[in-house]
C-alpha cells in the first residue's frame, strides 16, 4: 500500500464528500464510490461490509447514513497510549510553547532522518524517508506515485536518471528538436512549464497536532514492533539528536598529538677555510627547496636543489654552530 504517504488525500476526499453531502452524511453508495475512487484495492461488496462494520462501531447498527466527521476519525484511528506518549513529547519539541500547530519551516528545520531504523538499516535513502514523511504530513506540492518509488530510489542512488515529470523536470515540452508537424519550440518553455508546477515543498503550509498524531496512527498500524516506532518517533525529531551531535562534535574536537617531527639528517660535504673537508649533517631543512627557484625543487629530492640553496644551506650550518665553512656541496657527492 501507499503507507502513512497516502492518508491526506483519503482524508481530503471524504471530507469533501461530507461538505458536499446533506448535513455532512454519506450514506454506504458515497460511501463505497468515495472508497472506489480512491483506488483503496477493495470490492463494491468489501467497502459495504467497511460502511456496515463503521456504523456498528458508531454505535448505529443498521444505519443507512454515517457522519463524514465520524468516518474520517475511524480511519484516523487511535494510538495506544505508550506510542501516544512518544508522538506528544516529539509534538512538544516541535511546538514548546503550547501551539497547536506549526509552520512547515519549523518542521523542516526538525526533522532530521538520519537516525531512522529504515535509514540505519538500508531499506530506504534519507531522500526517500524524508519525501515518506513530507508527503504524509501533506506538504508536498507533488506528490510521488507509488509506482515511482523504486524509480526515484534509483535516481537517488545515480544508478539511472531523474523521471520525467517529477520534481521539478519537465513533462509537456518535447525533448530534442520537434517534428514539422509538432510545431517549433519557443525559447523558455522549459523554465515556464516548470515555474508553474507546484512547489517541491509547501513552504507556507502548516500542520496540525491532529494531522501530526493521524500520520504516526498510521504509521502504528504498520509497524508492529514498539521499539522501532518509538525509536522512528524520537530520532526523526530529534529525541536524542542533541547527544549524538554533541558525541560527533567532541570527536572531532579531539586530535590525536601529532608526534614531534624529527630532526633532518641532510648530508653536506662542506670544506672549511684552512683548505680541509668533512661531512657534516644539516638539521634543519624545512622550506630549503624555496630558496632554489627551479622546477622540480618540491619533490623532496636533493639533487633538484641546485646551487641556489647553498648560501641558505650555509647559514643554517652557522646556526648550528658550525664556523668557517668556505663552500659546500650536497649529495651525491
Amino acid at each position: 500500500g501507499r503507507g502513512p504517504a497516502g492518508l491526506p488525500p483519503v482524508l481530503a476526499a471524504f471530507e469533501a464528500a461530507g461538505a458536499s453531502a446533506a448535513e455532512g452524511v454519506l450514506d454506504q453508495e458515497s460511501f463505497s464510490q468515495c472508497c472506489l475512487g480512491q483506488n483503496l484495492g477493495f470490492s463494491l461488496h468489501e467497502c459495504r461490509c467497511i460502511f456496515r462494520r463503521l456504523a456498528d462501531e458508531h454505535g448505529a447498527p443498521g444505519c443507512a447514513a454515517l457522519p463524514a466527521a465520524a468516518i474520517v476519525r475511524a480511519i484516523r484511528g487511535q494510538l495506544p497510549a505508550q506510542r501516544l506518549a512518544a508522538v506528544h513529547e516529539a509534538w512538544v519539541r516541535l511546538a514548546p510553547a503550547g501551539r497547536g500547530e506549526v509552520s512547515s519551516q519549523e518542521l523542516l528545520a526538525k526533522l532530521d532522518v538520519r537516525r531512522l531504523p529504515t535509514v540505519l538499516s538500508g531499506e530506504v535513502s534519507t531522500e526517500a524517508a524524508r519525501r515518506q514523511i513530507l508527503e504524509g504530513l501533506d506538504l508536498c506540492g507533488e506528490r510521488t506515485a507509488e509506482r515511482s518509488s523504486f524509480a526515484l530510489e534509483e535516481a537517488y542512488a545515480r544508478r539511472r536518471p531523474m523521471l520525467v515529470g517529477v520534481l521539478g523536470t519537465p513533462r509537456d515540452v518535447p525533448a530534442g528538436r520537434p517534428r514539422k508537424d509538432e510545431g517549433a519550440r519557443v525559447q523558455g518553455d522549459i523554465a515556464r512549464e516548470v515555474s508553474g508546477r507546484p512547489p517541491l515543498v509547501h513552504l507556507d503550509a502548516s500542520v496540525s497536532f491532529a494531522d501530526f498524531e493521524a500520520y504516526y496512527t498510521l504509521f502504528s498500524t504498520i509497524t508492529p514492533d514498539d521499539d522501532i516506532f518509538l525509536a522512528s518517533v524520537e530520532a526523526a525529531w530529534g529525541g536524542k539528536a542533541h547527544l549524538y551531535e554533541a558525541a560527533q562534535a567532541s570527536r572531532a574536537a579531539c586530535k590525536p598529538r601529532s608526534a614531534a617531527k624529527p630532526p633532518a639528517c641532510t648530508r653536506v660535504l662542506a670544506t672549511f677555510e684552512d683548505g680541509s673537508s668533512r661531512l657534516v649533517i644539516l638539521r634543519n631543512d624545512e622550506g630549503i627547496e624555496l630558496y632554489s627557484g627551479q622546477a622540480g625543487s618540491t619533490t623532496n629530492q636533493i639533487w633538484t636543489w641546485g646551487g641556489g640553496v647553498y648560501p641558505e644551506v650555509k647559514r643554517r650550518l652557522r646556526k648550528q654552530g658550525i664556523e668557517g665553512i668556505q663552500s659546500i656541496k650536497l649529495a651525491p657527492f
